[in-house]
């Protein structure tokens, strides 16, 4: 099965051209005032006027009431949403798709999640997937700092919904984080930049490029 590729903090039309080039099958764009790669809702519906066909738009909003994120993400035209709050709130999601939010600690916690989300499923809560990422206090993401991919591969068989291994991925190492997980998909964002939200083209070939070759 393909890995698919999710490139996150998007923040011009010229990177999201890059990434579409470049063989990714989605790019986020970050709406959290506080991440250095937060894009004005005002600037917003021109991004999604300039994505392209069949590469997937994903929005990223801060910790609020979920109806108020539909509500901006339905004004926006965005239908996928990568959540942070709780599940008990999204239930009732549909049309959106849910990304849900993991950022990991230890294993107690994973261990905690996996009972929870089986209540979820239990009283019909959909998802798209989970983003596995590294917890990192004070911040949503892009910090760089790689989830505990040895714990993750230990209980991987649990995952009962897709998994998108984020947190400090790079073109040097994601290859053995895909090998180490074997996740669905892979999350990055700070690993293939110049600057924070600022793509680099080469760094950005050459992350698809060594998840194709991992994906073989």
């Amino acid at each position: 099965m393909k890995i698919r590729i999710k490139i996150c903090g998007l923040t011009n039309p010229e990177d999201i051209q890059s990434c579409y080039r470049a063989g990714a099958d989605a790019i986020g764009i970050n709406m959290i005032p506080s991440s250095p790669r937060y894009v004005p809702v005002q600037k917003i519906p021109q991004l999604c006027q300039d994505c392209p066909p069949f590469l997937s738009l994903v929005g990223l909003w801060p910790q609020q009431h979920f109806r108020q994120v539909t509500a901006q993400a339905y004004q926006l035209g965005i239908s996928e949403i990568q959540w942070y709050g709780n599940w008990e709130e999204a239930v009732l999601s549909y049309p959106f798709r849910i990304l849900f939010v993991l950022r990991l600690r230890e294993e107690n916690q994973l261990k905690s999640w996996f009972d929870h989300w089986q209540n979820g499923l239990n009283i019909g809560l959909r998802a798209a997937g989970v983003v596995v990422d590294s917890y990192t206090a004070g911040e949503l993401g892009g910090s760089g700092i790689p989830a505990p991919w040895e714990l993750l591969a230990k209980y991987r068989d649990q995952f009962r919904i897709p998994l998108i291994l984020a947190g400090g991925l790079t073109p040097q190492n994601v290859a053995e984080a895909i090998r180490i997980v074997q996740p669905d998909g892979v999350d990055v964002a700070s690993g293939v930049e110049s600057s924070p939200g600022k793509k680099d083209p080469d760094k950005l070939n050459r992350f698809v490029d060594e998840v194709y070759k991992a994906n073989r």
